[in-house]
Parts: C-alpha cells; structure tokens; sequence
C-alpha cells in the first residue's frame, strides 16, 4: 500500500520541491479566500489560470476571477489540503483536497489537481491548469473541452504507465487488471461505483473492485461494437498532450477524443499513476468530467 505521507515527507527533502508545494496550496487557499493580491504574488508575471469554472484567465481577467471564483460562492470553504504532489521536467502537480459546507449545511470535498508550469529561477508559476468535477460543487454535468495544447514531441513513459496506456487502448480487461498491485486502487473521485448512474466513477480498491470498473467502462464504450450501450463513445480514446514523471508517479495531461460525439469532440482531464512498492500500478487516480 502506497504511503502518501511518506513519500511526500522524503520529496520534501528538496526545499525546492517543498516550495512548490506550499505554493500549490497557496493558490488553492488564494481562490477560496478570494485574495487576489496573494495569487498574484505566486506567479512571475501576469497570473495565468485556467478553471473548470471560468475557463483561461490571464491578468486582470484572473485576478477577477481570483474575487469571484464559483466554489467559494457554492459554498464556505473549510478547509484546503495536499494529499499527492509531484514536480519534474519543469512542471508541477499538486493534488489537493478542498472541504467545502453548503448553504444547506451539507458537506462534500472537491479533489483537485493544480498543474504549473514553474520558473525555476523565480521559483514562480508562469501557468496554471485546475482540474476538478463541477458537477460536485454545482449540480450539474459539465464536459470540458480541451484546454492543452500537444507539447509532447517525443517521451517515453515508465513502462508499467506505458503497458497501463497499451491496454487501455485495446480494451483487455485481465491485461489491465494484472498491471495494478493486488491491493492498487483507482480513484475517479466521481459520486458512485455504477458508471450508468451519470454522477462520475467513484473509488474501486484492489483488482476485483478495478476489474468490476473497468468491465463498466469497456462495455459502455463497446470498443467498435455497434451494440455499445452509449454509442457516442465508441471508437474513444486519449490523446497524450503533456506529461511529466519524478521516477514515482506519472502526471499525464490529456483528452478523451470520441469521434462520434461532435457536440464534445475534445474533453480535458489529468490523470496520476503511481507506481507501488511492487512496481506495478499502486494508484490511478483519474480527474476528468466523462461520466
């Protein structure tokens, strides 16, 4: 079982490391007290943010957005926490936990990834993307289109993430499952186990919950059968479109094409996989808006 704490305690050996970080946090915290003035200290130049929300702000625009920004206005946010980080190659990801109390007094946590591209000379951000469900905060399903760029040009990914990539492509149920560790997990951070349900794939723990998952997935994209239950997503895939890897976890950027479905044809979303200490597929953990 991967120890999150662990790893992050050893990574943050690096004061570098541990620096952007903290500054992940900073810019979550930033947004859920509205304090324009502290965003716009985190970054070498003009703010630069991209949210499920409002979309790609820059400047005075993010600043805006900084003062408005919608799951502050769902709601008080209680609380904001890291559980992942990850930095390489230039770039940064923070996957972070967002408490958040309803009017109504019900509560519900928003995980969140924050992806930056880092000046390390200033050791500032000079851009960020956020990722997380909109559906969680407001109620209503929301696909997001692409909001990156292809900047990969050649890479080559760990190869347990590269076997994860090839069956995934194919279809192959066992040879996927056989890529996670025995007690592996995949986290969509959706709403329910049931993909048919519509409310996000939820947290599957150990091979036969991720098998019992990934059947869902397979069978509703059918994988060029006619007789695929949501025949928009027949023919799907994903498109790589940036990646960076410390040696332990892979953060990979990209868009789920469906060729059939014109309305969407690109939706963004960031995935991290982590490598156990087996080294197969200890975690997936997946933020995107598909279900």
């Amino acid at each position: 079982m991967i120890d999150p704490q662990a790893r992050m305690a050893a990574m943050f050996k690096d004061p570098t490391v541990k620096h952007f970080a903290d500054a992940s946090v900073s810019l979550v915290q930033g947004l859920a007290d509205g304090d324009a003035t502290a965003v716009h200290a985190l970054f070498s130049g003009h703010p630069d943010i991209d949210d499920p929300f409002h979309g790609r702000r820059v400047g005075t625009s993010a600043l805006d957005m900084v003062r408005q920004w919608a799951p502050r206005l769902h709601g008080e946010i209680t609380a904001v926490r890291l559980e992942h980080f990850t930095q390489a190659s230039g770039h940064s990801g923070a996957e972070i936990a967002v408490d958040l109390k309803r009017p109504d007094a019900s509560a519900i946590t928003s995980k969140m990834v924050v992806v930056s591209e880092l000046d390390l000379t200033s050791k500032k951000f000079l851009r960020s993307r956020i990722y997380y469900r909109r559906a969680l905060i407001d109620d209503q399903q929301h696909v997001r289109l692409a909001i990156k760029e292809n900047t990969l040009g050649s890479f080559r990914f760990h190869p347990v993430v590269q076997r994860y990539q090839e069956t995934l492509r194919a279809g192959d149920l066992d040879d996927m499952v056989s890529v996670f560790s025995p007690d592996g997990y995949l986290d969509g951070h959706g709403q329910s186990q049931v993909l048919r349900d519509g409310v996000g794939m939820g947290l599957y723990e150990g091979r036969e919950q991720v098998r019992y998952c990934l059947k869902q997935m397979f069978d509703i994209e059918g994988h060029g059968e006619e007789s695929a239950h949501d025949p928009i997503s027949v023919g799907e895939y994903i498109d790589h479109r940036n990646m960076f890897d410390d040696g332990a976890t892979t953060v990979l950027e990209f868009v789920i094409i469906r060729p059939n479905d014109p309305d969407a044809p690109e939706q963004a979303g960031v995935s991290a996989y982590e490598i156990g200490d087996d080294g197969l597929l200890g975690a997936a953990r997946i933020y995107d808006e598909g279900w």
